[in-house]
């Protein structure tokens, strides 16, 4: 995640660079394989529907997948209790538009990311687990890209949780800028693979549009988008003992407890039932924004030590856990994780190095960081792409390097 507007310019100088050969620039153009990328205004979900029966499969209440859709621009299904707002000429232009974004990112990079982690994450989607994401904003679109055997996802950021919108509101005041809110919110993580800090500090806490309140319209339009169904949609409190909580809808107002979205949800065609939550947290071991720091607070401390995840994955991260400052969040993530799978700007090399803990994979190339963060040049992980570790394909742009053939990722796993 980027904290500066400047970046943009930044980014038409780096458009002209490629390869590893620069040790400071980057691009990304991020595309995706198919999930759901209709066209017809209704489809017929009995088809789908008859596959899949088990009990933990029936949805709560079908309104939380109807809006997804709604929300991602794809048709309303038979029955769908939204079907009216699919007719609006404002939802018809938003779905134009979503459809062409859409297919560009589901027909070219997703796919070549799909067959990457068939080939290189075999090991760790060998099992059914936790995947822990911290610093992810809202990204269900990598999450569930590279570890479809995830039962569970914990994801966490800055960004407020949000509401469900209130669709009824929405249509009879300016649904245009609405529409035009959600694109642009999305437009950064699709167009670059990664959500720019700042952009989204604007985006989801209603800046633009007041009725785009956090993360959870993007979550329910990645879900959607990527041919997932959801099932229930709830929010939650961490306790004092870091345990979670049920909480009503109306009712996660008081400013001293972390509240989560708890999305529950299945891929189409397959028969079992998965759990997203996304925090809106303070990670640094001090206050920010008002939220205490990890130091003070004891019940997200507790929570995350609770999880143990098998895989821990981070993206455009700022190089945040290089510095003390973060030292709590990275020796959890490091203590606690079988898999982790990261960019550069993860957690630094020697991290993984100075003992003898990890296996490492290499992957893509190391191109260094960008010049916004060029203070964290990692000399020994340079060095490591030369010689002494494997290095492996990685025939797609992800990260801040996103041009394809600048990024790079690894693969440590614990001995």
């Amino acid at each position: 995640m980027l904290k500066h507007h400047f970046f943009y310019y930044f980014l038409f100088i780096i458009t002209f660079v490629s390869g590893c050969s620069s040790s400071k620039s980057g691009n990304n153009e991020i595309s995706d394989n198919q999930a759901t990328t209709d066209s017809t205004s209704k489809v017929d979900s009995s088809k789908t529907q008859a596959e899949v029966k088990p009990k933990d499969l029936v949805p709560t209440n079908r309104k939380f997948n109807d809006l997804a859709r709604l929300l991602a621009g794809m048709p309303a299904e038979e029955g769908s209790v939204v079907a009216q707002y699919h007719n609006s000429e404002d939802w018809m232009a938003y779905q134009k538009v979503a459809e062409k974004i859409w297919k560009k990112i589901l027909n070219e990079k997703r796919p070549a990311m799909l067959e990457w982690q068939k080939k290189h994450l075999q090991a760790p989607n060998a099992q059914p687990g936790l995947l822990f994401y911290p610093f992810s904003g809202p990204d269900f679109l990598h999450a569930s890209t590279f570890y479809p055997s995830a039962t569970e996802i914990v994801m966490m950021g800055l960004e407020p949780i949000g509401n469900l919108p209130d669709m009824e509101k929405i249509t009879k005041s300016s649904p245009k800028n609405y529409y035009k809110g959600l694109e642009r919110a999305l437009y950064a993580v699709l167009k670059y693979s990664f959500f720019i800090t700042k952009d989204m500090d604007v985006d989801f806490r209603g800046r633009i549009d007041q009725r785009i309140d956090g993360t959870l319209p993007a979550l329910m339009i990645f879900m959607a988008r990527t041919g997932h169904r959801i099932l229930n949609y709830e929010k939650v409190a961490i306790t004092p003992e870091g345990t979670l909580q049920s909480v009503s809808l109306d009712k996660a107002t008081d400013k001293k407890i972390y509240y989560g979205t708890k999305l529950s949800f299945h891929k189409e065609g397959e028969t079992k039932a998965k759990t997203l939550y996304f925090f809106s947290v303070n990670l640094s071991n001090a206050p920010y924004l008002g939220m205490g720091g990890l130091l003070q607070r004891t019940d997200l401390v507790k929570y995350m030590k609770s999880l143990k995840p098998r895989n821990t994955y981070l993206k455009s991260a700022s190089y945040l856990m290089y510095g003390g400052g973060f030292s709590t969040i990275r020796d959890i993530i490091l203590k606690q994780s079988k898999f982790v799978l990261q960019d550069d700007s993860g957690m630094a090399f020697k991290n993984f190095t100075k003992g003898d803990d990890w296996n490492i994979t290499l992957f893509g190339c190391y191109a260094g960081p960008i010049n916004l963060f060029r203070h964290h040049y990692q000399y020994d992980m340079r060095d490591a792409y030369k010689k002494g570790y494997p290095v492996k394909e990685l025939p797609f742009g992800i990260g801040y390097q996103f041009v394809k053939g600048n990024s790079n990722l690894m693969l440590a796993e614990k001995k």
